[in-house]
């Protein structure tokens, strides 16, 4: 009887059958652990890897999207700017609209895990990462606008903070533009806020209020 040779690569193949891989062969799991590593490159090729992963496989983000922001949300204050911003577009195209359809209970619990790494993102060290802490905040605003003002007095602390810093004013103007821009979007969601209480508290005519 002839021996059967199995080498490694076919046991691991036949292990992965049925799985969804990214386009190097990658899970899901084996790619948000990547993106904890020590470099910067390979926190890159992991959240290009969940991209390209969740894009072919939905029901991977449907089903793991929480798990997916507990990890990712520590890439928040990465030192590379190419990951924040991968973790932005990922946030932007992917994650927020199936977070959408979940219920407010559940969204809440979730936003207030990524909300913790912003809000330390605005206060971080590094101009860049402050600066792209308050895009991240900005995501949020625009996607859950009802979130806001659980952290609306800390972020306008920080706004304050930022814009008084004379670093800002010496880098490139579109950052400052950037931060105005996220400001003024949070402004008009408290004086939005503000009009619907007011309504809401309004007389209706015919109608006694107690």
């Amino acid at each position: 009887m002839l021996a059967v040779i199995v080498l490694p690569e076919q046991s691991m193949a036949s292990e992965r059958a049925g799985m969804a891989v990214n386009k190097r062969g990658l899970t899901l799991r084996e790619l948000l652990q990547q993106t904890v590593h020590y470099n910067p490159k390979v926190h890159r090729a992991a959240l290009n890897g969940i991209k390209d992963l969740v894009t072919k496989h939905p029901a991977e983000l449907k089903l793991h999207k929480v798990a997916m922001i507990e990890k990712l949300q520590e890439r928040i204050c990465d030192s590379d700017k190419v990951v924040r911003e991968l973790l932005y577009t990922i946030l932007q195209s992917l994650i927020f609209p199936s977070l959408k359809e979940d219920n407010a209970i559940s969204t809440r619990s979730t936003l207030s895990l990524l909300m913790a790494n912003v809000l330390n993102g605005i206060t971080h060290l590094s101009m860049d990462i402050q600066l792209m802490a308050f895009r991240f905040l900005e995501l949020v605003v625009l996607n859950f606008p009802s979130s806001f003002p659980r952290y609306a007095e800390q972020a306008f602390n920080n706004f304050v903070a930022v814009l008084s810093n004379d670093r800002i004013h010496l880098q490139d103007k579109s950052k400052l533009n950037s931060v105005l821009a996220g400001l003024g979007h949070c402004l008009s969601l408290v004086a939005r806020a503000t009009e619907n209480d007011d309504s809401s508290n309004r007389p209706i005519h015919g109608t006694l209020l107690l």
